[in-house]
């Protein structure tokens, strides 16, 4: 009786670390991923107005870099807005090197594209230059 109740001690303890490490993984990091894309932002954009679907499937939940420039900053909620057609999330403070009206190269997890908008949003964006 006391081998059966610690073997199926040892199966549940088994089990629940499964479980913790399954439902409870590191994050993806995005910093040190290569991108699969790079491109400007307005052959971005053309893409997305010439075939929305294909540009869908094509760019959203990959890490792309754009070249753009830094049109808006919003320290307060970490955002930097490119173009006036991109929002950029960072995860932490923004780069000190970030001022607007400078080009820079932009590399993150593209999100969305909202058409009416024609916005994109990013998250897990870093500064590559």
């Amino acid at each position: 009786m006391f081998k059966k109740s610690l073997f199926a001690f040892f199966i549940f303890l088994i089990i629940s670390f499964s479980a913790y490490y399954f439902i409870y993984k590191k994050d993806k990091s995005f910093k040190n991923e290569k991108a699969i894309f790079s491109l400007d932002i307005s052959v971005l954009q053309l893409e997305f107005i010439a075939n929305d679907s294909l540009a869908r499937t094509k760019y959203l939940g990959q890490t792309i870099e754009l070249v753009a420039v830094v049109t808006n900053i919003d320290q307060a909620n970490n955002v930097a807005v490119l173009d006036n057609k991109l929002y950029a999330f960072f995860t932490k403070n923004l780069p000190a090197n970030l001022e607007s009206g400078k080009v820079f190269i932009i590399k993150g997890r593209l999100l969305s594209y909202d058409e009416t908008l024609e916005e994109f949003k990013m998250d897990h964006s870093t500064v590559v230059q």
